[in-house]
């Protein structure tokens, strides 16, 4: 999706006039945070540095083991490797709600 249907898009669900308000190159914090947010702005957290860890020690045992062990150990792999995929989901979430939220403040694109 281009970035104005993203917009477009969150101007339906949230009813709000972003496209009405704002070029992005008028607005260059909006812009940046379209094009940007993604794992260089992640700041893992204490529960993902676990989960990563756990990761790490199962992977490490899964070529060690034999097979039903290993699809055993594989399953939880992947179940973590999820747990971690929605934390960072989380994240970047707040992240892109708090810096778009002041943005879209200063527009008067919301009240």
């Amino acid at each position: 999706m281009e970035i104005k249907e993203y917009i477009r898009h969150f101007d339906e669900v949230f009813d709000t006039k972003i496209l009405e308000a704002m070029t992005l190159k008028k607005y260059p914090m909006i812009d940046f945070a379209f094009n940007n947010l993604g794992e260089n702005l992640y700041s893992q957290s204490v529960e993902s540095k676990n989960i990563s860890k756990k990761k790490k020690v199962i992977s490490e045992q899964i070529e060690e083991l034999n097979s039903m062990k290993q699809k055993q150990l594989l399953d939880e792999y992947e179940d973590l490797d999820s747990q971690l995929r929605e934390d960072i989901d989380k994240q970047m979430l707040i992240f892109g709600f708090c810096l778009c939220y002041q943005e879209l403040k200063e527009m008067n694109a919301i009240k």
